[in-house]
């Protein structure tokens, strides 16, 4: 099931949904029509497709295809944040200032795709 059919956050019942969309613009959305509060991160070479979502409540990811009988998300997380964290400090070093982390995050979710998701 796509995360951007939830309307809480499954850890932790965070609210995803935001304010209504007035009724004047409805015809550019899809029901339900409340515009979301979830954190998308898409994948640059793929158009119009996420590649996971982060909760703004207790900012976890979620992969955009997300079935709870089939991921983990805690150990999802633990090795999305693990590579990236891993990832931009080889990159980038310990001293120079910046960040590749969002970067990381989506290689690794296409690195970890086929072996996660049962």
């Amino acid at each position: 099931m796509n995360i951007k059919n939830y309307t809480h956050c499954p850890e932790c019942g965070g609210k995803w949904l935001g304010d209504p969309i007035p009724y004047e613009d409805w015809e550019k959305y899809d029901p339900p029509y409340f515009y979301s509060r979830l954190i998308e991160y898409r994948d640059n070479k793929s158009e119009n497709t996420a590649a996971f979502y982060e909760c703004p409540e207790c900012r976890l990811f979620f992969p955009a295809e997300y079935d709870p009988e089939k991921t983990d998300i805690h150990v999802w997380n633990s090795i999305l944040n693990t590579y990236a964290n891993l990832v931009d400090t080889i990159r980038c070093g310990k001293d120079c200032g910046g960040s590749n982390r969002d970067e990381m995050l989506l290689e690794l979710n296409k690195i970890l795709k086929p072996h996660i998701y049962k």
